[in-house]
């Protein structure tokens, strides 16, 4: 399927060829190939940065600055490290939804999955305004 057809599937509207070009300018820039599971993301942190009047280049590079975890960690861990980034804000049941219903303190969870989960993360910042995320992450 043709990218730019895919990625208006992800948002659910029509995009121009400017916005596609802006978009497929940005991924490139960071590296991201085009592929369903990168659009699927783009779109995602598309709306979201749309929704809370935030650039999406801010938005990605805030996401990939915290998805690009090439490493194995266990639930429990990393139910710690969720709280951390969060501020302690977030309900365990909002923490547990983000791991799509398999959430095991003592399952090894791979980067693919902390990285789904970690995007779930600095949008549920995003949504409170609470920047605890971004900032952790730079730092």
């Amino acid at each position: 399927m043709n990218p730019k057809k895919q990625f208006e599937k992800f948002i659910k509207s029509p995009i121009t060829d400017r916005s596609w070009g802006r978009v497929k300018a940005l991924m490139i820039k960071h590296n991201l190939t085009i592929n369903k599971d990168n659009l699927q993301v783009m779109a995602t942190l598309k709306i979201e940065s749309a929704r809370h009047k935030m650039a999406l280049e801010t938005s990605l590079i805030y996401y990939l600055k915290s998805a690009n975890i090439q490493v194995s960690i266990t639930g429990k861990d990393l139910y710690q490290h969720l709280q951390e980034l969060t501020n302690y804000t977030p309900h365990r049941t909002t923490i547990i939804r983000w791991f799509n219903g398999s959430y095991s303190p003592d399952k090894t969870y791979q980067a693919s999955e902390i990285s789904k989960v970690l995007l779930s993360a600095f949008l549920y910042n995003l949504r409170t305004k609470n920047h605890g995320l971004s900032k952790s992450v730079l730092c």
